[in-house]
């Protein structure tokens, strides 16, 4: 054991051991100030080790966690771009194959709009050809007709004639029978 009249001065260092017993109690070992100066020296150097170790390990951490971090976000812009990208192909896609659904659309539409003004126009001709038909026809019943009236006015006028002839015979014949 140590004295304690010893100056600090003059102590010299020994390590440091907890003496136990070996039925696990502890004795109660009295410390001198010169222990007790060197559990503190031994303290704060364990205390300035773990300082040091803490700030090391804290800024490998924050600068490792700040690397995450980078590199996350930088990955997660990559994904954003792709993203964005399969997006404006697609988007641009839509838009060729809408542009391509109405140009054939339209296409289809022009040529039903086609067939039907050449229905109309071929319908139109035809409506034409018959009236023409059908005013010729008109004219050649009417021509016939007019035959037939004149015809008939000269077999009415030789009846008119006959029957004054037939007429006038009978009276003549009155009177000669008288």
């Amino acid at each position: 054991m140590k004295d304690d009249s010893e100056s600090i001065d003059e102590f010299m260092a020994f390590d440091f051991v907890f003496q136990v017993e070996s039925d696990h109690e502890y004795d109660y070992v009295p410390m001198t100030k010169g222990d007790f100066c060197m559990l503190n020296k031994k303290l704060d150097e364990i205390l300035s080790q773990a300082s040091t170790f803490i700030n090391t390990k804290y800024d490998e951490i924050l600068s490792f966690h700040h690397e995450t971090i980078q590199k996350c976000v930088k990955e997660h812009d990559n994904k954003l771009s792709q993203d964005q990208k399969l997006v404006d192909d697609s988007t641009k896609l839509v838009e060729e194959a809408s542009l391509q659904v109405l140009t054939l659309l339209t296409e289809n539409e022009k040529e039903a709009l086609y067939g039907l003004l050449f229905g109309l126009q071929k319908d139109n001709v035809d409506h034409h050809t018959l009236i023409a038909n059908s005013i010729l026809t008109l004219q050649t019943s009417q021509a016939n007709e007019n035959k037939i009236m004149d015809a008939l006015a000269k077999a009415t006028t030789k009846i008119q004639v006959l029957k004054e002839q037939l007429k006038t015979t009978a009276l003549d014949l009155g009177k000669s029978n008288e």
